[in-house]
């Protein structure tokens, strides 16, 4: 009795789920059990989104589950989207799959270590359940799983009703805390201790003035008007950009929040984003330069002629051949790309391409790729890519309008070796060109692979794809059978095209297959998608696709002395 006395209590102290006043969260993003991307918005086509609170550590967990996998099976033929919610600080997603493929459920289990959707959702308890509006966050009915009034909610949603509110008290006795809440709302967070260390960690390199960002991080003033955004890009996953799955392979340099991280800007922000009188704003004080050439000045700098951009339209993909002069091969050591306009420089590829070519794209070699974001190539290893006298450089960009007229004069510099390296770096496709996506078709899955038939070093890796690309992993399957994870990019934004850099080049003996498996979202509910009524195939257009896994690695024993050979 005391037990249901104090869940009374808590539940009474947020307001109730009724008809007339129903409360709303927010669009969120969150990776499941099994590693994929979920994102509430991209089920709008759902009439309801059922999502149970879970936790393995609780004693109710096999009657929650029971419960909710009868529920399931119930709904099975109506149009709606079940999912789990783990919101346990100390949660292993190791476990929860286990749990789920010995008992063989394809529910995804959402993995909230951050606990951000539980809070923005105030749930309070495992076992609860929410029905929620994917298509705007708005909550319909919220209660206990164990509810018989939860089936005449989804009966009434089904018909597009509004359901009754649940007045029954908590079915299970596993609470859910909020540890790191509670810390911060006894401690307190400090804007200038506490906050502006995360931005400049996480964002003021982009976030800067005649930074790439489209606004700039320059005081508290600013970040506390743009707030909102800033909560609403954490809880979606938007940014910070790049983001992996952090329990696959060892990387170096993703930008993401760390789950501390994002507790406490989200807490801070919830708080009202304060900043105490008596605080100084570092954020003023930071001067950050854009150099237009950070790694110093090129020993050769490949310029185009100037283009121009028109005021509006779709535009197709230009393509400049730039005649490299130089009369004697020359070793790249490093590389940049300096957009001449970054307002309608999208994203930029350069290739080489045989100088009595027609420079199509099966004559060329990849030589170097920027979107926003991407930082100039230095290679490791004293290692060097191979520019020949022979060939010329075809200069790919993707121009977008910005309703002014206006032009663009983009570079790439070159930065030499005074002589041949000891090692050559090479930048390779693993490609699929062979697919068809159907139209409205939400999760084509497909895959590349390439088999090295000599000992190489991995150094990197770029994922490929255009605005309907979803997801891509990189996986080895070694000459002995076993495999390894190398990367996993989730939920894969054309706009950013990272090359993710492994944390330590990782060696890698003759016979492995590295696959590239990915996924595509080709249906209406993808943000991004040009046309989801059309077939879609290979090409170079935006509104064509691709699957390409770039690979950065050297042969071992591959010097410029024996280069092409063997």
């Amino acid at each position: 009795m005391k037990y249901r006395l104090k869940w009374l209590i808590l539940l009474l102290s947020f307001p109730p789920v009724a008809n007339a006043q129903l409360s709303q969260v927010g669009d969120f993003g969150l990776i499941d059990h099994r590693g994929d991307f979920q994102q509430m918005s991209r089920y709008g086509d759902s009439k309801a989104m059922v999502l149970t609170m879970q936790s393995t550590s609780c004693a109710d967990n096999p009657t929650i589950l029971s419960q909710f996998n009868s529920l399931q099976r119930q709904f099975a033929d109506d149009e709606f989207t079940f999912m789990l919610l783990n919101s346990m600080p100390d949660a292993s997603r190791a476990n929860v799959a286990a749990l789920f493929e010995d008992a063989g459920n394809e529910v995804p289990v959402l993995m909230d270590q951050a606990q951000s959707i539980a809070e923005s959702l105030h749930a309070t308890y495992i076992g609860e359940t929410f029905i929620l509006r994917p298509r705007d966050g708005l909550v319909l009915w919220q209660g206990s799983i164990g509810d018989e009034m939860l089936v005449s909610a989804l009966n009434s949603v089904q018909i597009g009703e509004s359901p009754q509110r649940s007045t029954r008290l908590v079915d299970f006795n596993c609470e859910l805390r909020y540890p790191s809440r509670t810390e911060h709302q006894t401690a307190g967070i400090s804007y200038a201790a506490d906050v502006v260390p995360i931005l400049e960690r996480r964002c003021v390199s982009c976030h800067n003035q005649g930074g790439i960002a489209p606004w700039a991080m320059t005081s508290h003033q600013m970040v506390q008007g743009w707030s909102p955004m800033i909560r609403e890009t954490i809880l979606t996953r938007r940014m910070p950009p790049g983001q992996v799955d952090r329990e696959v392979g060892h990387l170096d340099g993703v930008n993401e929040l760390t789950v501390a991280e994002e507790q406490t800007l989200l807490h801070w922000i919830a708080m009202g984003s304060q900043k105490a009188a008596s605080e100084p704003d570092p954020l003023t004080e930071i001067v950050l330069e854009n150099p237009q050439w950070p790694l110093g000045e090129p020993d050769y700098i490949l310029k185009i002629e100037p283009q121009t951009i028109p005021a509006t339209g779709l535009l197709d993909y230009y393509h400049v051949r730039i005649i490299n002069q130089n009369t004697e091969n020359k070793w790249i050591r490093k590389i940049d790309v300096n957009p001449g306009n970054r307002d309608v420089v999208h994203h930029v590829a350069a290739y080489l391409t045989d100088k009595d070519s027609s420079g199509g794209l099966a004559s060329r070699s990849y030589l170097i790729g920027w979107t926003p974001g991407r930082v100039p190539v230095d290679f490791p290893d004293h290692s060097g890519q191979l520019l020949p006298a022979s060939k010329d450089i075809i200069m790919e960009l993707h121009y977008t309008t910005t309703g002014k007229e206006t032009t663009d004069q983009t570079q790439i510099g070159l930065y030499f070796w005074d002589s041949p390296p000891a090692n050559v770096m090479r930048d390779e496709p693993i490609v699929n060109a062979s697919f068809r996506l159907l139209p409205n078709e939400r999760n084509h899955r497909l895959q590349a692979s390439r088999t090295f038939n000599r000992d190489f070093v991995l150094y990197g890796m770029t994922p490929h794809m255009h605005y309907r690309g979803k997801a891509m992993r990189y996986t080895a399957v070694y000459p002995d059978g076993s495999t390894e994870e190398l990367l996993s990019v989730p939920n894969y934004q054309f706009a950013w095209q990272y090359v993710y850099h492994l944390a330590e080049p990782k060696l890698m003996p003759a016979g492995t297959k590295i696959i590239v498996s990915g996924a595509f979202d080709n249906s209406a509910q993808n943000p991004y998608n040009p046309d989801p009524n059309a077939t879609v195939r290979f090409g170079e257009q935006t509104y064509d696709e691709m699957f390409i896994g770039m690979a950065m690695f050297r042969y071992v024993g591959e010097t410029p002395q024996n280069y092409g050979t063997r």
